[in-house]
């Protein structure tokens, strides 16, 4: 058969196109799966995504700043977690509201600093994680600490807080007020014959001058039983017995304090109530310079440093028959029902360390650190911007503190006096009347704890 060139060509053209096509599928197909394994290989390789906790606590807007400073220094420390700071405006009632709530809906932030004031009730609740075994386990010691700091969140072996810090309640004072009325500043030791009761009330009353919505009073604080019992307690007196089994507010110890307030407010009209002035927040009345002297708590000192107005200072509560200033202990903890609580007590631990307590001593807050080792080598840092002799003042007060006697129902003793303490708020009654209508309503309720 003759050789036919041309079905020889294209028999040659067939077969070298379909080795070439066959080879391009070939590597397609390496190729595809080389970009499928290399996809892969990097969803493996990928981090996992940060999971999230929050804390929370009431803050004002100036210390919200530094709360977030303190969990972003925090999130440096644990990888693959991201913590947030939740701020609650308001007062500790209104935290106790919303942590209270968030229990009941098993979804609670997953660490809160509270007030001493919720301790036995969240505590008879089961509203507090003992934190007892993480504290043993990591090896901390008690001793690394202030006396006292953790004493009033242990109960029957277990620990339900880590202390904030420790706070005392002292005078705020207007320096340029008193250099107006011609009167000596208040002296800077605790417990002196200098400063009592009389000369306290003297200074008010020399303090006080105009009328109306312009009128400068001598003294003023928080209209609450919580910041007016220091006097009761300066005339050693309380506001229940040491059994926490009966009201003691008209005992003569303390209703004679009482009358001593109540002569200051109506008598010499020197001390600024709610009522007297149309304004609950007299802490902002004195920051404006409309009051001498304010009393309140170490957890003011932020605000006062922003003070541009006017020189202020800070000196002792006046003495009566003792010399008395609240101790005030609140502490960080772990809700139960907690989603993680490893993860919480990473947080809460964290606060017991140096690098959060130094950030709290550079900006003035949360009182008097707990940490011995901070507390010592910083002293002299403590209370800025005031001057030495002053942070004395702070640094001393603890020797005379005294607790708040709150029970484990002491929310529902909060609501039953307030109606008996707002008649006398606004003249309606007087501490006679106010302490047997509270002494009415107090006995019931501490006789079925």
């Amino acid at each position: 058969m003759p050789h036919n060139r041309k079905v020889e060509a294209w028999t040659s053209e067939w077969y070298h196109g379909a080795i070439f096509c066959a080879w391009a599928l070939w590597a397609r197909a390496r190729l595809s799966a080389g970009r499928y394994w290399q996809r892969a290989r990097g969803l493996r390789a990928a981090p996992p995504a940060a999971r999230e906790f929050s804390v929370t606590t009431i803050a004002g807007p100036e210390e919200e700043p530094l709360f977030q400073q303190i969990v972003a220094q925090f999130n440096q420390t644990v990888p693959q977690t991201m913590w947030r700071f939740d701020r609650v405006p308001g007062t500790w009632e209104d935290l106790s509201s919303k942590y209270v709530a968030q229990i009941a809906a098993g979804s609670p932030n997953d660490a809160v600093r509270i007030a001493i004031i919720q301790k036995s009730s969240y505590v008879d609740r089961g509203y507090l994680s003992d934190l007892m075994p993480f504290f043993e386990r990591d090896g901390l010691k008690f001793d690394d600490y202030l006396d006292g700091a953790f004493k009033d969140w242990q109960i029957d072996g277990k620990l339900y807080g880590i202390p904030a810090g420790i706070y005392n309640m002292a005078l705020y004072y207007n320096k340029d007020l008193f250099d107006a009325a011609g009167l000596p500043y208040p002296p800077t030791e605790w417990d002196t014959d200098a400063w009592t009761w009389n000369e306290f009330r003297a200074a008010a009353q020399a303090l006080t001058a105009g009328s109306g919505a312009e009128k400068q009073y001598g003294m003023g604080t928080t209209w609450d039983l919580r910041w007016v019992i220091q006097f009761v307690w300066q005339n050693n007196g309380d506001f229940v017995d040491a059994n926490h089994s009966r009201a003691t507010l008209s005992e003569p110890a303390a209703l004679e304090a009482l009358q001593f307030v109540e002569a200051m407010v109506r008598e010499d009209q020197a001390w600024a109530t709610p009522a007297a002035t149309g304004s609950d927040d007299i802490d902002e009345l004195f920051r404006g310079g409309r009051v001498g002297m304010y009393m309140d708590g170490m957890w003011q000192m932020p605000a006062m440093a922003a003070i541009e107005g006017f020189r202020w200072g800070v000196a002792p509560l006046p003495r009566g028959k003792a010399s008395f200033t609240g101790l005030y202990v609140d502490a960080w903890v772990m809700p139960t029902g907690v989603k993680d609580p490893e993860q919480s007590w990473q947080f809460l631990k964290y606060m017991t360390t140096a690098a959060p307590q130094n950030l709290l001593v550079d900006n003035g807050a949360l009182g008097v650190p707990i940490l011995k080792s901070v507390a010592e080598e910083r002293s002299g840092d403590l209370f800025k911007p005031l001057s030495p002799e002053e942070q004395q003042v702070w640094l001393n007060a603890s020797k005379y503190s005294h607790l708040f006697p709150y029970t484990r129902r002491w929310d529902e003793l909060y609501d039953a006096l307030l109606p008996a303490w707002d008649l006398w708020s606004i003249g309606e009654i007087d501490a006679i009347e106010m302490a047997a209508q509270m002494t009415a309503v107090i006995d019931p309720i501490l006789a079925r704890e």
